[in-house]
């Protein structure tokens, strides 16, 4: 596929989905307008990190600071959509770990203004998938007697989240098969992530516009 067409494809759809969690932002519970803000801040630093690299030369600090930011809005997300991390504020826990991970990364390894927080970002992607993971087993858990999981608001979010962190640990770990030349591997891996953020922001845009629907049955408020 041709990668402008890719990528003004992404770009619709991706302001597409944003306005449609503005419309939608009233009727949803606590822990789904959390997705919405991570719909908005992704955009934002879209649009924020193309202009700083054209300006300045790099999007180190754009990016870096968004990975912090979206780390955060997970774990407030998994804090308000699981009932046990509603309970014992394990979610907090889990985002003031990784954030002092993080900077000990920057202050160590990778300087904040220099580099892509790469190290934070893997940490981000394994905790942000077991906690993804484990939400989906509580979701069993609790209601093991009338799953009906194709109506589960949090379960389908769950999904999509291990979908986007599943499909970036992989696509890192296929890199040295992408191509022959970096410049073939990077074309390549831009182009495996675009898809990946595409489908993932379809996949919130259709849950926002079910969400009326869902909502119903769900066992989250």
């Amino acid at each position: 596929m041709d990668g402008n067409l890719l990528s003004n494809v992404y770009w619709v759809i991706v302001i597409t989905i944003a306005l449609i969690a503005v419309f939608r932002y009233k009727s949803l519970d606590s822990a789904t307008k959390v997705i919405c803000w991570i719909i908005w801040l992704g955009l934002f630093n879209e649009i924020a990190s193309d202009l700083f690299s054209v300006y300045y030369g790099n999007n180190y600090v754009f990016y870096n600071t968004y990975f912090y930011l979206e780390y955060v809005l997970f774990c407030l997300y998994f804090k308000r959509s699981v009932d046990v991390l509603q309970k014992n504020n394990s979610g907090l826990y889990i985002a003031a770990g990784g954030i002092l991970l993080g900077i000990l990364n920057n202050i160590y390894l990778q300087p904040f203004l220099h580099t892509h927080n790469s190290n934070f970002l893997l940490i981000e992607c394994l905790v942000i998938l077991a906690t993804a993971l484990y939400a989906i087993l509580r979701i069993i858990i609790v209601d093991d007697d009338d799953l009906k999981l194709q109506h589960r608001t949090h379960f389908w979010l769950a999904f999509t989240i291990i979908f986007y962190q599943f499909s970036a640990i992989w696509s890192w770990g296929i890199y040295p098969l992408l191509g022959s030349t970096d410049k073939d591997r990077s074309q390549v891996f831009s182009t495996i992530i675009l898809l990946v953020s595409t489908t993932t922001y379809l996949s919130y845009g259709i849950l926002l516009l079910l969400y009326p629907k869902m909502r119903r049955i769900d066992v989250y408020t």
